[in-house]
C-alpha cells in the first residue's frame, strides 16, 4: 500500500537528498525539491544564560565520546561499544532521556559492563544549550544509524568542529559527503591513529545549505512548483 502511495507522488520535499533517492526506486518520475525547516542560526545562536548542573560539570571536565542520541534500537549502541571498547581514556556518554525503555535497561547494564566508572548515562531531558554544549566540548561523538536519524546533534557538532562517526548506510551520511562535509565513518574507529584531525570546511558548507536565506528561497520554490 505504501509503495502505490509513493507512485501518486510528483514531489518528494527534502534536504536529505538520499533519502528522495530511497523513494524514487518506487517512483521515478518523482522530482526532489530542497526543504528545511530548521537553520543552522536556529540550532546554536543561544548561549547557555545559567549555571549548568553537576552532572555536567563532572562530564565537561574530562575527556569523553558522545555515543547515539536517544535510547532507540536504530542507534545500534552496542556494536558502536563493541568499536571503542579500548578506549580506555574516554568517559562514555549516551543521552537516554527517550526511547525504548527495556532497551535502554538493556544499555544501561551493557554499558557499565562494558566501560564500568566511564560510563555516563543521560537519562533526564535536559536544556538545548545544555547539551550543545556538551556536544561541543565532546572529542567526537558517534552516531552509528542505519537511516535518517540525530540529524540536529550531528550539525552542532559540525558546527563546532567536533569529530563525527557515522554508518556509512546512512542516507543523511551519504548527503553530507556529497556536500563535502568532513565526516568520519565508524570503521574509522578500529584505529585510533584517526585522532589526526581533518582540516574541514563545514562552517561554510553548513552556511550554505543552512542559513535562513537559502531556507527561505527553497519555500518560494515550493509554493511556486508546478508542472
Amino acid at each position: 500500500l505504501l509503495k502505490e502511495a509513493i507512485k501518486r507522488v510528483d514531489y518528494c520535499a527534502t534536504w536529505v537528498k538520499w533519502d528522495y533517492e530511497l523513494v524514487k526506486h518506487f517512483n521515478p518520475s518523482m522530482k526532489l525539491i530542497y526543504y528545511n525547516n530548521n537553520s543552522i542560526n536556529q540550532l546554536i545562536e543561544r548561549e547557555l544564560q545559567y549555571p549548568i548542573s553537576t552532572l555536567f560539570q563532572n562530564i565537561l571536565s574530562e575527556k569523553y565520546i558522545i555515543i547515539g542520541n536517544s535510547g532507540d534500537p536504530s542507534n545500534n549502541h552496542l556494536e558502536a561499544f563493541d568499536l571503542i571498547k579500548n578506549f580506555k581514556d574516554y568517559k562514555i556518554v549516551l543521552p537516554l532521556s527517550y526511547g525504548d525503555k527495556r532497551y535502554i535497561d538493556m544499555l544501561l547494564t551493557k554499558g557499565h559492563e562494558f566501560f564500568e566508572d566511564r560510563f555516563i548515562p543521560i537519562t533526564d531531558f535536559v536544556q538545548k544549550e545544555e547539551y550543545n554544549l556538551l556536544i561541543k566540548n565532546a572529542e567526537f561523538i558517534i552516531m552509528n544509524h542505519l537511516r535518517q536519524q540525530a540529524a540536529n546533534n550531528i550539525l552542532t557538532a559540525l558546527w563546532y568542529n567536533v569529530p563525527v562517526f557515522m554508518n556509512q548506510e546512512s542516507p543523511l551520511y551519504k548527503t553530507f559527503i556529497d556536500w563535502g562535509v568532513g565526516l568520519y565513518s565508524i570503521n574509522d574507529l578500529r584505529d585510533e591513529v584517526i585522532f589526526k584531525y581533518k582540516e574541514t570546511h563545514d562552517r561554510e558548507i553548513l552556511t550554505k545549505y543552512m542559513v535562513e536565506q537559502f531556507i527561505h528561497e527553497s519555500y518560494l520554490k515550493i509554493l511556486m512548483s508546478h508542472d
